[in-house]
């Protein structure tokens, strides 16, 4: 009876509760895991892929044919100035390759010199927001749980991790792919908005 009567006098005390209004159970909260918020996915992301990708790329040899290729071409560019026409060996060799790794490649060893950390800081760079935009992407499908649990798994996969740290063409193409993809989906999200500018970064990424 005690029990009751502390009820019924805590109902006429709060002013919230009319008579005849159903009252609600107290809600539980439950414990907060690391998928409940979004807010440390991102980092948690960028320093894991931070590790995984830049960690020791400055002693890595170019053991793959197509890497040595590319950084070959990347410094005949530094040394003639050329940066339209690709050129491996002498000048009449002429390269019809896609010419974006080797720009940023070239880049790089103005920026950091010959060596072997230049040829991979851009591609490394390349696979980290390949995982970022990966995250971006899925969240805007289906919820940011589902997102980070999708970036952790291309980020620890072993053929992603082996191409994140060999400067070649498919984490640049795997990253401008999803690039397409992901501002498609904004863009057909803000269409009813005439001041959408998505169209500007759909473009560009299937180039």
């Amino acid at each position: 009876m005690n029990i009751l009567n502390d009820f019924f006098r805590s109902l006429r005390l709060n002013p919230d509760i009319k008579s005849g209004q159903a009252v609600s159970a107290p809600q539980i909260q439950e414990p907060r895991s690391l998928f409940a918020g979004s807010k440390l996915h991102l980092p948690i992301l960028i320093i894991l892929c931070s590790v995984l990708f830049f960690w020791n790329i400055h002693v890595i040899p170019l053991t793959d044919g197509d890497s040595a290729f590319y950084a070959k071409i990347a410094k005949n560019i530094v040394e003639t100035g050329d940066w339209i026409t690709m050129h491996y060996g002498d000048a009449s060799t002429i390269i019809d390759k896609p010419p974006l790794v080797m720009w940023l490649t070239a880049a790089s060893f103005k920026l950091f010199g010959v060596n072997e950390f230049a040829v991979n800081f851009w591609h490394s760079l390349c696979a980290l927001v390949t995982v970022l935009v990966t995250y971006k992407l899925a969240k805007e499908i289906f919820d940011s749980k589902t997102a980070f649990l999708s970036s952790l798994v291309l980020a620890t996969s072993a053929q992603f991790f082996y191409q994140a740290r060999s400067p070649l063409q498919d984490i640049p193409l795997t990253l401008f792919v999803l690039l397409s993809i992901y501002a498609y989906i904004l863009f057909e999200k803000d269409l009813i908005s005439d001041t959408s500018i998505y169209h500007l970064f759909l473009y560009p990424s299937q180039s």
